[in-house]
């Protein structure tokens, strides 16, 4: 099957992403309902937080080779993209095979979860190079806010969701549903009509050998180094998301009765403000320039992150949580659109991966250390005045530390304008030499880095 022929551009792109938003909501679905069956069977933060390393540790390894196959698959883009989806609804088949025969264990839960990971890692790339495949230039910005608005939609209905079922189904009938979501999500995808060579005037090249491609991207990278310098910053705020995020269901959780309720107001509030500014984004072209916001995007989490540990009020981590989705949305649409301008088509994918598995390489830490850190170093000897004691005061202090920190280092880099130059024109053209590889050719009078 095929998209209508009036479906192109942003319209083509849209429908796909109403589909993967259904299956996001499945995916939401079943992470809250996980994330609570594990506090159950554990009340242990290291169970709750090895559910992020099981999920980005395969991910992250897979990433350069993954990008590299996406750029030579190009042509099949979408069944790549259905690889992803497909291998989910698989897996969300054998977790309730495992439930119903009374299998399933947390040990085994990280294992369904870091295969899921391997395969859903084709999705990121494949996704973006079907960006630059449907849409214009121009129509960065809008796809963007149309993609954070499916998946914010997601995140607004999934915790209350979550939190008014788990309770009359369990967990069995939350994968159910998500079964039923990743139907609906590979659907999208079995819909999508790529245009011949798209994104390119010409067509591709012969395709050329995998560690060709990852040395010309690596080529790319290391003629851009103020591009570099955006995804240290991104890969350094990534380590304070990655344990904001692994330790934010066992503070709200380690309150007490109650706790499905509190945490599903919390995860709403996020959803809701990423709701927004998905929205917005849809119908707004952008900013002129990307670097400004993709720093205020940050200066926003890293705040967000501070609040939540000088706070112990469930009311105030949900207006945090908030101020994190605005941050996420601003910063993710300003990165995506500087390195969508800048990267070569032929490259895309593999620069893509290179860029996730950068990103990507501290969440496994701030997920292995977090943990343990908690529970066996600062929980028994925290007692202080404003932050707590035990769980929640362990939990609160380290994440006042890493916002500081956070925040001290963004400064840092601001002022000394390593930023400057990551936004600086038009993608470079590649060279081909004679033996396949590529240099990076910039327009005469512009500068690179």
């Amino acid at each position: 099957m095929t998209t209508p022929r009036h479906l192109r551009g942003l319209r083509a792109y849209a429908l796909l992403w109403a589909g993967q938003g259904v299956g996001s909501l499945g995916l939401g679905l079943t992470a809250f309902a996980q994330a609570v069956w594990l506090w159950d069977q554990t009340h242990s933060v290291t169970a709750s937080s090895l559910v992020t390393l099981a999920t980005t540790l395969p991910a992250f390894l897979a990433a350069p080779w993954v990008g590299a196959l996406v750029d030579r698959w190009h042509a099949q883009l979408r069944r790549v993209l259905a690889l992803g989806d497909g291998a989910r609804l698989l897996l969300a088949l054998l977790t309730l095979g495992l439930l119903h025969a009374g299998q399933l264990t947390p040990a085994l839960l990280y294992a369904l979860l870091a295969t899921e990971s391997v395969f859903t890692a084709f999705h990121w790339p494949a996704a973006s190079a079907a960006a630059r495949a449907l849409l214009r230039p121009d129509e960065y910005t809008r796809g963007s806010g149309v993609q954070m608005l499916a998946l914010s939609a997601s995140g607004v209905l999934a915790a209350p969701l979550g939190a008014l079922l788990y309770p009359r189904v369990g967990l069995g009938g939350v994968v159910a549903l998500d079964v039923l979501g990743s139907v609906i999500a590979l659907g999208s995808v079995l819909l999508l009509r790529l245009p011949a060579h798209a994104g390119t005037d010409t067509p591709r090249a012969a395709p050329v050998g995998l560690r060709d491609t990852l040395r010309r991207s690596l080529r790319f990278l290391a003629a851009r180094p103020s591009l570099l310098t955006l995804q240290l910053v991104l890969t350094g705020g990534y380590f304070v998301q990655g344990v904001y995020a692994a330790l934010l269901t066992p503070l709200v959780l380690s309150l007490g009765t109650g706790g499905q309720g509190r945490l599903a107001q919390v995860s709403m509030a996020g959803g809701g403000a990423a709701l927004l500014g998905g929205a917005l984004l849809s119908v707004w072209r952008g900013w002129s320039r990307q670097t400004p916001v993709f720093v205020a995007g940050w200066t926003l989490v890293l705040l967000g992150v501070l609040g939540t540990g000088l706070s112990g009020a469930p009311g105030v981590w949900a207006a945090c949580a908030a101020l994190i989705a605005l941050g996420i949305t601003a910063f993710g649409t300003a990165n995506q659109a500087i390195w969508l301008q800048q990267t070569p088509q032929e490259i895309q994918g593999t620069v893509f991966a290179l860029r996730r598995m950068l990103g990507m390489s501290t969440l496994p830490l701030a997920a292995a250390l977090s943990g343990p850190l908690v529970d066996r170093v600062l929980a028994p000897q925290v007692k202080l005045p404003l932050l707590g004691s035990g769980t929640s005061g362990a939990i609160r202090l380290l994440l006042v530390t890493l916002s500081v920190l956070g925040l001290l280092l963004l400064a840092g880099v601001v002022r000394s304008g390593r930023l400057r130059g990551a936004e600086p024109g038009p993608a470079p053209a590649l060279d081909r030499r004679p033996d396949g590889a590529a240099t990076v050719r910039t327009v005469p009078g512009r500068r690179t880095s």
